[in-house]
């Protein structure tokens, strides 16, 4: 990698400290904020650190800023897990699977009616609100310790009041990402990933920050066909 001024490396320092920080890096406009110049100033040096592979940043795309070092120490490319698709849990007809019985004692289950405990409904068993119940798609890592992997839908609940200790959906800076909301004794409140990679991130007043809704399931698919 090509040498960087003491200006640069002043430029990394600060989103690398802010990432740390909040959890989320920065955006063009906190920068410059946070370095006191113009956010002109702030996208050309972008540029420099990019062509110079100590940067990373995709454009178009907000809060995309790594530091290169940043991700050899952790070994990590990806900081939170976002939600990358929603669909509404709409009311349709219902689909009922046969629910066998658990007590088959080896092998393949018969398909005889002896075995067929009940009809189990996956919509009736999932949702409980439906008008208020988004399905949303996720990418990322950070939250693999809960069972959510890259590729997750989660089944998200929009009526329910957030808890300590639930799964939320998260609108940070415009942006919905997935964490464990935890509330300490002493008021504060973090949002705290599932995977040892990555830092809890601390809620304060000068963040924008909505939770969007309460994650109830996951759904994991292993193979389409």
């Amino acid at each position: 990698m090509a040498e960087t001024t003491s200006t640069q490396k002043r430029f990394l320092q600060k989103v690398s400290s802010f990432t740390a920080k909040h959890g989320i890096p920065p955006t063009i406009q906190e920068l410059a904020a946070e370095l006191n110049i113009k956010g002109s100033s702030v996208y050309e040096q972008v540029q420099r650190l990019k062509a110079k592979g100590v940067l990373l940043h995709e454009s178009g795309k907000a809060r995309s800023l790594r530091v290169v070092n940043d991700l050899q120490d952790t070994g990590a490319v990806e900081d939170v897990c976002r939600v990358t698709e929603i669909f509404a849990a709409e009311d349709g007809p219902k689909q009922h699977i046969p629910l066998f019985s658990s007590m088959v004692p080896a092998g393949f289950p018969s398909p005889a009616d002896d075995y067929i405990e009940n009809q189990l409904d996956l919509n009736q068993y999932l949702i409980n609100h439906p008008a208020a119940t988004f399905f949303v798609r996720v990418s990322g890592t950070s939250m693999t310790g809960a069972g959510i992997n890259h590729g997750s839908i989660l089944v998200v609940d929009r009526s329910l009041e957030p808890n300590h200790g639930d799964i939320v959906v998260a609108v940070i800076h415009g942006e919905l990402t997935v964490k464990r909301l935890k509330r300490e004794a002493d008021g504060r409140v973090f949002l705290v990933p599932e995977n040892p990679d990555y830092k809890p991130m601390e809620l304060t007043q000068e963040m924008e920050v909505t939770i969007w809704g309460v994650v109830t399931s996951a759904v994991q698919e292993f193979r389409k066909q």
